[in-house]
This record gives structure tokens, C-alpha cells and sequence, in this order.
């Protein structure tokens, strides 16, 4: 389950948590075509914990900006 809300995306975990999964937001800015997704940058608009993983998006260049969830098995 996921939202938008303003400049925030944000995931809904799997539950019950699952302990073989990890969960990752990445980010492109043309869907991967030119340039690789690549996960976003920690800090404080990236939030990943128990239950949610949140990434937001910081106004200004480039203009167009994607975000996708990845959740690989451990």
C-alpha cells in the first residue's frame, strides 16, 4: 500500500513483518532509461523503519523526479 501526500511517498510494510525481506526507495529521473535507478540518499527525508519506508522529495532541478519500491529477499 503506498501514498502521496505533497512531496512524500510512502510504503506500507508487509504484515505480519517479514524478517527475509528489505525494503528500499530508489529514484531516477528518467524512469532508468538513461540513467540507473539508484536508492535514495539516507538522511532525513529518507525514513525506513518497522512499519513504513518514506522518501521526500526535495523541490528544485531536475524537474521530473521518480521514486519506485524495491523489496528484495534476503
Amino acid at each position: 500500500i503506498s501514498t502521496f501526500s505533497g512531496n512524500t511517498v510512502s510504503f506500507t510494510k508487509r504484515l505480519p513483518l517479514a524478517t527475509d525481506l528489505t525494503y528500499s526507495i530508489e529514484l531516477s529521473t528518467d524512469l532508468g532509461v538513461a540513467n540507473a535507478w539508484a536508492e535514495a540518499p539516507a538522511g532525513a527525508s529518507y525514513v525506513n523503519n518497522s512499519t513504513t519506508i518514506t522518501y521526500t522529495f526535495t523541490p528544485g532541478t531536475p524537474a521530473k523526479k521518480f521514486a519506485r519500491l524495491k523489496v528484495t529477499q534476503n
